[in-house]
C-alpha cells in the first residue's frame, strides 16, 4: 500500500486539494493538516510544517541529514551509504509519506492530526517489523 501511494505521489496522481478544486469538487484548497497554505503535492509532502517536522524526526532516527526536496535524488544516487542503509532509509521514508497521506485523510474526516513523533515512531516500528519479516522469509 505504501509503495502504491509513493508511486502515485511521484506521478502526481493523488488528488490533493488543489486538483480537486480545479475539478470543482471542493471549494477550499487549504491544507487539512496545517490549515494555512493551499494543499498541493509539494506543500503536503515537502513544505507543510507537519511534514517537515516528520522528516526531521525520521532523519534523526536514521542518523542522516538532507532536505526533503533532495530525498528522491539521495536514494537513487547516494553511494556513500551501504545498500542496507539505503533500503532501510527508503522504506522509512516511503512509510512516512504514506503515513502523512493517512494523517491528511484522518484530518479531513475527523479533524484530528496525529503528532509528528507518534507518526514517526509508528512508521519506524512498522518498517523494522517488515524488514525483519522479509529477512526471515529470504533466509
Amino acid at each position: 500500500m505504501a509503495n502504491k501511494i509513493a508511486a502515485n505521489i511521484q506521478h502526481r496522481k493523488l488528488l490533493a486539494l488543489d486538483r480537486l478544486q480545479k475539478r470543482g469538487i471542493v471549494q477550499s484548497n487549504i491544507c487539512f493538516i496545517c490549515g494555512i497554505t493551499p494543499e498541493t503535492h509539494e506543500h503536503l509532502f515537502i513544505f507543510c510544517e507537519y511534514s517537515r517536522r516528520c522528516m526531521e524526526l525520521m532523519q534523526q532516527k536514521l542518523h542522516i541529514r538532507f532536505s526533503a526536496a533532495y530525498m528522491v535524488t539521495w536514494f537513487s544516487k547516494n553511494r556513500t551509504k551501504s545498500r542496507l542503509q539505503r533500503v532501510v532509509s527508503g522504506a522509512c521514508f516511503v512509510g512516512l509519506i504514506s503515513g502523512i497521506w493517512h494523517v491528511r485523510n484522518c484530518a479531513r474526516l475527523s479533524h484530528q492530526v496525529t503528532a509528528p513523533m507518534v507518526l514517526v515512531n509508528q512508521v519506524w516500528k512498522e518498517t523494522k517489523e517488515r524488514l525483519i519479516h522479509k529477512n526471515r522469509k529470504d533466509a
